[in-house]
């Protein structure tokens, strides 16, 4: 008999204009940071107080930005965190990378990644479907008890994450 759970609940942390563009428009990979923790990609966790904790210094890092540079950097509003599911079947069928620990090997791919200007994951110039882990926090250090599940291809932003909604919205923080 398989496992009857079928569905993974995941969290973006985010602020207002960019959860409604994603509400409107879906995911578009090419609005993601290059410069992530494991390259340009749609970041997830399943832990909703991290969510909720990344939102939050995301506007405020954001009202910052705005108030020096308006034109440049939109008026964050408020903080949202969106809820996705994730088909658990269609997960297992990606091609991933999975780091379970800070090791070494977590820390060198980190690195690489974050290199200015992005590069992919494989010598192909292709990136991994989804890739997990903890979250880098500086130096070699982890944030203690934090993940994150990122998508880095079209098929899978498309095709494994369905937005739920309503979206949970701050006033302005969570």
């Amino acid at each position: 008999m398989p496992w009857p759970r079928r569905l993974l609940t995941g969290y973006h942390g985010t602020v207002g204009p960019y959860a409604d563009d994603i509400r409107d428009n879906g995911i578009q990979l090419a609005k993601c940071s290059l410069e992530s923790d494991f390259g340009r990609g749609f970041y997830t966790t399943r832990i909703l107080g991290q969510a909720i904790e990344f939102a939050n210094e995301r506007f405020r890092q954001m009202t910052k930005d705005h108030a020096r540079h308006p034109s440049v950097y939109p008026d964050p509003q408020h903080a949202a965190v969106l809820e996705f599911s994730i088909v658990l079947d269609a997960l297992g069928s990606l091609e991933t990378l999975a780091f379970v620990q800070p090791t070494d090997d977590w820390l060198d791919f980190i690195g690489y990644c974050r290199i200015p200007g992005g590069s992919t994951h494989k010598a192909n110039a292709n990136y991994f479907d989804a890739v997990y882990g903890p979250v880098w926090r500086s130096g070699a250090d982890a944030h203690p008890s934090w993940e994150q599940l990122s998508f880095h291809n079209d098929y899978p932003v498309r095709t494994l994450l369905t937005l739920e909604v309503p979206i949970l919205r701050g006033g302005p923080e969570l």
